[in-house]
């Protein structure tokens, strides 16, 4: 249904509701962190902050997601953050793997061995080498920042 953020998709279920609006479902990808783009806070010359590519990972996500069959895999819960984690997949492919793998997020790494992270965290990091070997997006040149994976 919509793309708030590089790492975060609202779902709908299919077909129509029983009663009121369509279920929705607002997930954020496990073990992924896309650059931050939040509107402008209060004082002269505030305006919105976008990181680089933080526009680009938005798309790339709407691309992949919006309109099309999607399953998912509950991860982890914080319940600090009033947040699910999720891997999401479109055809059986992870779109978590895709958006890193073309250098729009980054691999959050965990603080520890007990930590939370998605059961694809070691494709995750696999596609984020190949990224950084390959100086796409977030990985390329520091002059770069433009928003072309």
């Amino acid at each position: 249904k919509a793309v708030p953020s590089g790492d975060t998709v609202v779902l709908t279920k299919p077909g129509p509701a029983k009663t009121g609006p369509p279920q929705e479902i607002r997930l954020t990808l496990a073990s992924v962190r896309a650059p931050l783009a939040r509107p402008g806070g209060a004082g002269e010359g505030a305006g919105p902050v976008e990181e680089p590519y933080a526009f680009a990972a938005r798309e790339f996500l709407r691309k992949e997601l919006i309109g099309k069959m999607v399953a998912f895999q509950f991860e982890y819960k914080v319940a600090q953050l009033n947040r699910q984690f999720a891997s999401v997949f479109v055809d059986d492919k992870s779109v978590s793997i895709g958006l890193v793998k073309a250098g729009l997020a980054k691999v959050r790494r965990p603080n520890n061995e007990r930590e939370d992270r998605s059961s694809e965290y070691d494709a995750l990091c696999e596609a984020e080498d190949d990224a950084v070997a390959h100086k796409r997006g977030l990985h390329g040149d520091a002059s770069g920042g433009g928003d072309d994976p």
